[in-house]
């Protein structure tokens, strides 16, 4: 196997390997975040301004659904790609330059890479809409929105992690969309390299 294949696959599988690591950190984050708030979803809620009582309302609680499930679905891809790409590896099998493979990986990855962007805006919104609802309700307003951890009027719901739990999901999940991305760009510099190798070779014929 060249050694530009060789160099490919190693980067491929250390970037599938923090996705991994990435898309497991959000959906278990979003999963025990949904768990305090009773299943439903803190992202975008309704919080009123003209009461002097904390009124907290969860919306649409698909938002955080969508989050989890596609970053557990992510997971579970890259581990799939990982041993795929090690299989190859050991079986030092080479991709023909006609192969249709790299390009559906290339395709797989920029997809999921946009999927996971999405994902990313959805929590990085919801997150600010939170944050703004909670600062600007008239109840504790001096109070960042970090600090609504400590409060205990909650309701049905324990927000005593919820600040901590989304600014890791929002860090994790814009990392993993970044990684998905860069993915699809060392498979599209594999590939090209793969097509210089293979007009060499007829070169030297």
């Amino acid at each position: 196997m060249a050694l530009c294949s060789c160099v490919t696959l190693l980067i491929e599988n250390l970037l599938l390997l923090a996705a991994f690591g990435a898309s497991l950190t959000v959906a278990i984050t979003v999963t025990l975040l949904m768990r305090d708030f009773d299943g439903d979803c803190p992202l975008f809620p309704t919080i009123p301004t003209d009461t002097f009582f904390f009124i907290f309302t969860a919306n649409d609680v698909s938002n955080c659904k969508f989050v989890m499930a596609l970053n557990y679905v992510t997971a579970g891809m890259a581990v799939l790609a990982m041993v795929l790409l090690t299989i190859r590896f050991i079986r030092k099998t080479v991709v023909p330059k006609k192969s249709l493979m790299p390009l559906v990986a290339l395709s797989v990855f920029a997809i999921t890479g946009l999927l996971v962007a999405a994902s990313a805006i959805v929590v990085s919104l919801g997150f600010k809409r939170l944050c703004d609802g909670l600062e600007n309700s008239g109840f504790y307003t001096f109070w960042s929105c970090a600090s609504w951890q400590g409060f205990v009027g909650w309701g049905n719901y324990n927000g005593s992690h919820f600040y901590d739990y989304l600014f890791t999901t929002q860090i994790a999940v814009w990392l993993n969309a970044g990684l998905w991305i860069a993915l699809a760009v060392v498979m599209a510099v594999a590939w090209r390299c793969l097509s210089q190798m293979d007009d060499d070779i007829h070169g030297l014929v």
